[in-house]
């Protein structure tokens, strides 16, 4: 694409087409998962998913940088929550879409799968 037709996409389009990049990443929607019953400590998070504290606050960085989560600290604990529910609901909305067209292309798949 030209440096004159990329000019031409809205700012939003971008930013939008930048956040969307963050969930092509498994783990990082495994960690938007994890995320989905509240604020919960990078500990945590690695805990339940299985992942190395430090991958997790890689992950958590990158996330945080475009607006996906945010962070508050208590003593010298750090808690993350998702930014913004819509993004939760986002997330279920699409995992409810791939279930319905796996189940109408008869491969079967919950919600524990994605």
């Amino acid at each position: 694409m030209s440096a004159d037709m990329d000019t031409k996409i809205p700012e939003i389009i971008r930013r939008h087409s930048d956040f969307c990049s963050i969930f092509a990443n498994p783990r990082r929607l495994m960690i938007m998962k994890c995320l989905f019953d509240g604020e919960k400590t990078v500990g945590a998070i690695a805990t339940e998913i299985g992942m190395p504290d430090y991958n997790i606050s890689q992950h958590l960085r990158i996330m945080k940088d475009r607006g996906a989560v945010r962070q508050r600290k208590e003593g010298r604990e750090v808690y993350y929550r998702c930014a913004n529910p819509k993004f939760i609901e986002a997330c279920k909305m699409i995992r409810d879409g791939l279930i319905e067209t796996y189940a109408e292309m008869n491969i079967a798949m919950s919600a524990e799968d994605l």
